[in-house]
């Protein structure tokens, strides 16, 4: 029969983890906040004792700031790389995940290390020290917390870094298509005669008179030729540039 003891540890271990799990901590504040309230009696434990089961618990905080060094250094290479939406999110994503499952495996760490350690003490102080691993285990979940919310503000900022990316990427490449055709039509109108019936070729505002002329010139060569002849052509003068269309 599992004693009282190390019933609390387990217990205060599968919270804890459930808050991991679900990255939900209302039940340790509600639990933080009761102890608040109703604070556990700690007989007077050895100094050495106390400073034992402390570092079991400051191992477990040391562990966790690694973890989140960890992701924050594999984020940070990511600089180093041409900007890809679905891989920096994979990549970031992935470290993330593996932070979490590390900061799971720490308390599962501390527990398996608090037993070991308690369940060796005299049987009459194994009840104060779990209570007292169990207050030190508190500080190591409120520090988690914030690793945890660490981690949402970074992947929040990354995704709405990307997103920003993406979106000049996509306004830029609209402008790009537009001004490639832009000068394509240009360029077919300088050098050569051939047009769309009914189709407008535009020229972009940034095109010299010269240029404006030069296509002109070549629609109306076409008004007399007998192998591809026109019948009319107009030409709008618009904010975004030149249109010609000739029928």
């Amino acid at each position: 029969m599992t004693s009282r003891w190390e019933t609390i540890i387990n217990k205060r271990a599968g919270l804890a983890k459930l808050c991991l799990a679900t990255e939900n901590f209302t039940a340790f504040h509600v639990l933080t906040a009761k102890q608040a309230r109703s604070p556990i009696p700690l007989e007077d434990l050895p100094a050495d004792v106390v400073s034992d089961i402390d570092k079991i618990n400051t191992d477990t905080v040391d562990t966790s700031e690694k973890d989140y060094k960890d992701f924050s250094d594999e984020v940070e290479a990511l600089k180093n790389e041409q900007p890809d939406q679905a891989g920096w999110e994979a990549t970031i994503n992935a470290a993330a995940e593996k932070a979490k499952i590390r900061a799971v495996d720490a308390i599962e760490k501390g527990r398996v290390d608090a037993i070991s350690y308690i369940g060796a003490l005299p049987e009459p102080i194994r009840d104060s020290a779990s209570n007292l691993w169990g207050e030190g285990l508190d500080i190591v979940l409120a520090f988690v917390e914030k690793v945890y919310e660490s981690l949402k503000v970074i992947i929040d900022s990354i995704v709405e870094f990307l997103q920003g990316i993406w979106d000049k990427i996509t306004s830029t490449w609209d402008a790009i298509v537009t001004s490639a055709s832009a000068a394509i039509d240009l360029i077919k109108g300088l050098f050569s005669f051939t047009a769309q019936a009914a189709k407008p070729t535009f020229l972009p505002a940034s095109a010299s008179l010269y240029q404006v002329q030069k296509q002109v010139g070549s629609y109306i060569k076409q008004l007399s030729s007998s192998a591809k002849p026109t019948s009319s052509m107009t030409i709008n003068k618009q904010g975004r540039g030149w249109e010609i269309v000739v029928i």
